[in-house]
């Protein structure tokens, strides 16, 4: 008896077999995904909050680091290494104005932990903004700025923070423009320009244990939470995160009177004086320390005390002062300028070396007291002759030491005045001024 051969599935079966597992497969794994982390999905949409109160697995993009529920709190525990950070969820559109903030608690190492916010990148801080605290030398500080496109940290204010100790509250608003820094609920900074606008949220740790809790970013209404203060950090470039100190440094040495009139129109008599035998030492007018007129250089030869200044007649705005300066004994040498008219530094500023290896710049209030704008660790300047240049605009200025680039866009508190010269517990040998115009 034979038998009949089967007849073999059709070529459309086959297809449609295949059409269905795959259905099948693609439908199942997506069941599964939404059972086991439908709590992933979080919302792309404001407000946005997070406690990790019943959160079990965590949606955050880590980039480097340890990161864990511990306690209803997020903890990163690594404390070897740098800028480590968890982005999360959000991606905000580039005209949203926002709040975000976080609360912080330091477990272990230099307190060093924050948030980026408006990156531009999906994996990387390059082309984004930071906030966070941190420590150096045991003076504790909060530093603000941008990552730029090429990863180098660009400060652009730092301010002493509160006690740390068992946690604060640390948020920014972010504005159409410019954003501020708020520490438990209170402006500590405001009006500090934008470099990138929209993009992603994250937190960051610096060579330290953190724990975030209670995250949350609310939309602002532009109308209601434009700043009215103006502009007042600036940025510092740097290849390393910034460890600075608090900005304000008391001046006792200071005298105080207030600025109260309007400065007389710049007369912007350019010059150049390398302190020759044709120097008229007259146009110069000292205010306090030890200055001496040498072949080749204006000696401030008082090596105690602080802010010895000489003060040059004339009036300047919109120009650029560039000093070489050489220290004989000790550090402390720098320039001042857009002083007002009278006998004192009182609403002038200044930039100068400071012993710790440092460079700082700022102006001082009519309390005796010099108001930091910016703090830039600098090597140590030697014997060696240094050149310090400011560039001063309109309502900012710019800082550059050898010819390098140390901050720009500084806000200025006094638009035009008088030059002058100071040393701090130094020898310092001026050994040439260029006071030229700018474009």
């Amino acid at each position: 008896m034979s038998t009949r051969p089967a007849t073999p599935p059709s070529l459309p079966f086959i297809g449609i077999s295949l059409l269905l597992a795959l259905i099948l497969l693609v439908g199942g794994n997506s069941l599964l995904f939404l059972a086991y982390y439908k709590e992933t999905l979080s919302p792309v949409t404001l407000p946005y909050t997070e406690n990790f109160a019943t959160t079990q697995r965590l949606d955050y993009r880590q980039f480097g680091g340890d990161w864990q529920l511990r306690d209803n709190r997020l903890v990163q525990s690594n404390t070897q290494n740098t800028d480590l950070m968890a982005v999360m969820p959000l991606i905000l559109a580039a005209d949203q104005s926002y709040q975000f903030g976080v609360h912080i608690q330091i477990l272990q190492g230099p307190n060093g932990g924050g948030l980026l916010f408006n990156l531009q990148q999906k994996d990387s801080r390059q082309q984004s903004h930071l906030v966070r605290f941190g420590n150096d030398n045991g003076r504790d500080y909060l530093v603000f700025g941008y990552f730029d496109e090429n990863l180098q940290f660009v400060a652009q204010g730092s301010l002493a923070p509160p006690d740390l100790t068992g946690g604060v509250e640390l948020a920014v608003q972010v504005h159409e423009a410019t954003y501020d820094v708020l520490v438990n609920g209170q402006p500590q900074q405001q009006a500090i320009p934008l470099q990138y606008s929209g993009g992603r949220l994250a937190l960051t740790t610096w060579f330290s244990s953190v724990a975030f809790d209670d995250i949350y970013v609310n939309a602002l209404d532009v109308a209601t939470t434009t700043p009215t203060q103006a502009a007042t950090s600036s940025p510092v470039r740097a290849s390393a995160p910034v460890t600075t100190s608090a900005p304000a440094i008391t001046n006792s040495a200071i005298a105080s009177t207030a600025v109260s009139a309007a400065p007389p129109v710049a007369e912007n008599l350019f010059f150049t004086e390398q302190f020759g035998a044709d120097t008229d030492q007259t146009q110069w007018t000292a205010l306090s320390g030890d200055w001496r007129f040498e072949t080749g250089a204006l000696v401030q030869a008082n090596p105690e005390g602080f802010d010895h200044s000489i003060i040059r007649d004339g009036t300047f705005a919109r120009y650029t002062l560039d000093v070489r300066l050489r220290h004989r004994a000790g550090v402390g040498g720098g320039l001042l300028f857009n002083m007002p008219v009278d006998k004192t530094e009182t609403g002038g500023h200044m930039v100068r070396y400071f012993a710790d290896g440092s460079l700082v710049w700022g102006y001082f209030t009519e309390d005796n007291v010099f108001n930091g704008q910016g703090y830039q660790p600098v090597a140590l300047p030697g014997d060696q002759a240094h050149t310090l240049q400011v560039v001063v605009g309109d309502s900012t200025y710019a800082i550059r030491l050898d010819n390098q680039l140390i901050v720009e866009n500084v806000a200025l508190v006094n638009p035009q005045g008088r030059i002058g010269l100071t040393a701090s517990q130094s020898v310092v040998a001026f050994e040439e001024i260029m006071i030229a115009p700018i474009e």
